[in-house]
């Protein structure tokens, strides 16, 4: 995980300023949409995804959606249609009429050609109702007679109102707007848009009805998918990701922002082994900037840095410079060209450390430059621990050479890559996000900057960058001095009282507190029953049989501000070496129970703290899946750890498992508090406090 310095962002936005929970929404995938307040509107901006004419013809399309419309008047839900009366720019709008009536207008671009196509049944307000149109795009003076209106699963006999001389759409450069048609918003909430290329069928047109992804639609998925729900942002630039196109949603850089990733040793670089880089950029500003950078900011910086220098070259050097470009040790290397054009573009560089002028490769857009080279045996001093940031350069303060504009998709290799992996990554100019990557075994960092980015909004300030190869989740921020803390399950405890299994990710922030409890039902004094606590950096596993006879394991003291995995199990008898820790898969220590069972005091289970009236220990870092079963399952640890990465399901089903991502759920009314659903077996209601 890694954390931004004040960012504007175009992906997931999730905090509990603007979020609406409805717990009587019509929406199974998420408990959010957008509230249109009568002047608010989203622009998706112009795409072909958004059109379905050429002047000549047209082509099957639907469009479906939820929709709550409040008061009487219309209400715009979604369009292709300018502001003012330029009949050219006109495509298509959407609409529910102060009738009630949804209804569909189709333009050929000329004022008086064009069909209006209108439900004869009646939208409920102030109810959520699901609206699907299709057109079958046949075309025409019949064009009209290829739209069907469905209401809520059902189909509305239509009336016609024909204009003109119809043709086809045309494809113009209108923006999609949704919420908004000229001076006329809507007053209501939105959620689910979602635009096909083609007609849905009845058991399609169904599952939509049914509150079912439309990711997961049997048949093409949607080219637009707007959820308008909990990983939207209406104060923020592009914060609502189309969800079909996983590049759409990238970070957006606005002046003095950056994102530091922390001192990430796979990403070092010596100057004497070799390894690639490759970053999608869009430059917004003639000033340049650094793109990916593990330098120092000083006038004699050490390691290595891409960057777009102000006059649009894109640059890159390797190694110290010491203030003289002739006699530093560092290679230096410039493109021919300027790439500073507000147009998306992707830099590759690879280095094969025979530190010559043929061991460097810049490609552009998958074009190799003519290089401008400095060669001076590049080395960087092994004794510099240097930040890996993304749009600026130096170490945990950035403050020099940032970049402004929006960049996706970092990645970091340490080999060379060939001219042709570097043409697989440009991918003809779509950002290669998923299936198989050049060199998968030697990729050591991949920061996507699209939606699996998350706000952090435990902890205003702060986004989650996931790595997708560490591909670490979205995870909670606990603050001790906040007093942070989760209770789960029922308030007599779990039940656990003859074997246990415990697992959980956790992230400590350095220089924390000595004693930090992780999830415990504990507490202290007589009623003790089971715990993991980190002291000074040290796990421990505190079981208590039946008995009360304490089994208490130790590990060894592990790294702060990393990630670790830790399982405990007990098999809730006296067999030999039957309590067991392991750490990041790795049996660590094991002892013998003197009694069979666990012990089962009335002991209210919590995570960050432990259950003492007044509790202490509260945990200072991140935690993510922590996941419980009443059984040994420490044959399954491999499953579990799951070669380091937080697994998406287990061989046997936990009893219960907060994933803490970002499935929780704000509640700010009445007394702001989040809630954390049960991913495993146990029913508890779904209601589970974090205090804020």
């Amino acid at each position: 995980m890694v954390q931004n310095g004040g960012l504007t962002m175009g992906t997931n936005y999730i905090a509990p300023t603007w979020r609406m929970p409805e717990n009587t929404n019509k929406d199974k995938l998420s408990n959010y949409s957008i509230d249109f307040d009568g002047a608010d509107y989203i622009d998706c901006g112009d795409s072909d995804d958004f059109s379905f004419g050429n002047g000549s013809s047209d082509s099957p399309f639907t469009v479906s959606t939820w929709v709550y419309a409040e008061g009487s008047s219309t209400f715009p839900f979604f369009d292709k249609y300018p502001d003012a009366g330029t009949w050219s720019l006109r495509e298509y709008r959407i609409e529910i009429f102060g009738t009630d009536k949804v209804v569909l207008i189709i333009y050929d671009g000329s004022e008086t050609a064009r069909h209006e196509i209108y439900s004869n049944s009646l939208i409920t307000r102030d109810q959520w109702q699901h609206v699907v149109i299709t057109y079958d795009g046949r075309g025409g003076a019949d064009a009209g007679d290829g739209v069907k209106i469905y209401i809520n699963g059902s189909e509305s006999t239509t009336t016609i109102n024909s204009y003109g001389n119809y043709v086809a759409m045309e494809n113009t450069t209108s923006p999609v707007r949704i919420g908004r048609i000229g001076s006329t918003y809507a007053d209501g909430k939105i959620s689910q848009c979602c635009v096909f290329d083609y007609v849905l069928s009845e058991n399609q047109r169904t599952y939509l009805n049914a509150l079912n992804n439309p990711m997961a639609i049997s048949g093409g998925e949607p080219i637009v998918y707007y959820p308008l729900g909990d990983n939207s942002n209406p104060t923020a630039s592009a914060g609502y990701p189309n969800i079909s196109v996983v590049a759409d949603s990238v970070f957006n850089f606005a002046p003095n922002s950056f994102i530091n990733c922390g001192d990430v040793n796979s990403v070092n670089s010596d100057g004497q082994s070799a390894f690639s880089i490759s970053c999608w950029f869009k430059s917004t500003s003639t000033s340049g900037g650094s793109l990916v950078t593990k330098s120092k900011n000083s006038a004699n910086f050490d390691g290595y840095q891409l960057w777009l220098d102000a006059t649009g070259e894109v640059r890159f050097y390797l190694g110290s410079y010491t203030g003289t470009a002739n006699t530093s040790p560092w290679l230096y290397v410039k493109s021919a060209n300027q790439f500073n054009n507000g147009e998306w573009h992707n830099a590759v560089v690879t280095y094969n450390a025979n530190q010559s002028t043929s061991g460097i490769k810049l490609y552009i857009d998958n074009v190799e430059q003519v290089l401008n080279v400095y060669n001076n045996a590049p080395s960087v001093s092994s004794s510099v621990q240097n930040d890996f940031m993304i749009g600026a350069r130096g170490n945990s303060s950035a403050n020099g050479f940032y970049y402004t504009g929006e960049i996706s998709n970092v990645q970091f290799w340490d080999a060379k890559l060939e001219a042709s992996e570097a043409e697989t990554l440009y991918n003809n100019g779509q950002p290669l996000m998923t299936g198989t990557q050049p060199q998968v075994a030697n990729l050591k960092a991949w920061y996507k900057l699209n939606q699996s980015s998350n706000w952090e909004a435990d902890n205003v300030g702060d986004w989650q960058i996931p790595d997708v190869i560490s591909a670490f989740p979205q995870s909670f921020n606990f603050i001790a001095a906040n007093s942070d803390a989760i209770q789960f399950g029922p308030s007599n405890g779990l039940g656990f009282d003859t074997q246990i299994s415990i697992s959980a990710w956790f992230n400590q922030t350095p220089g924390g507190g000595n004693l930090q409890q992780l999830v415990a039902e504990d507490k202290t004094g007589s009623s003790r029953n089971w715990g993991i606590i980190l002291v000074s950096k040290v796990p421990n596993f505190q079981f208590f049989d039946e008995a009360g006879v304490q089994v208490q394991l130790v590990g060894t003291a592990l790294t702060e501000g990393k990630w670790h995995h830790i399982l405990c199990t007990a098999t809730g008898d006296t067999s030999t070496n039957g309590v067991k820790m392991y750490i990041n898969g790795q049996l660590v220590a094991q002892g013998t129970a003197s009694n069979n069972n666990i012990k089962n005091d009335n002991i209210q289970a919590k995570i960050g703290t432990q259950t003492a009236s007044t509790p202490t220990y509260y945990f200072d870092g991140k935690i993510s899946n922590v996941a419980l079963w009443n059984t040994d399952r420490s044959s399954e640890k491999d499953n579990i750890y799951n070669n380091g990465t937080p697994a998406t399901s287990y061989t046997t089903t936990p009893q219960y498992w907060y994933k803490l991502d970002n499935t929780s759920v704000w509640n700010p009314d009445p007394a702001n508090y989040w809630t954390f659903p049960n991913a495993g077996e146990q029913d508890n209601s779904g209601i589970f406090n974090f205090s804020n």
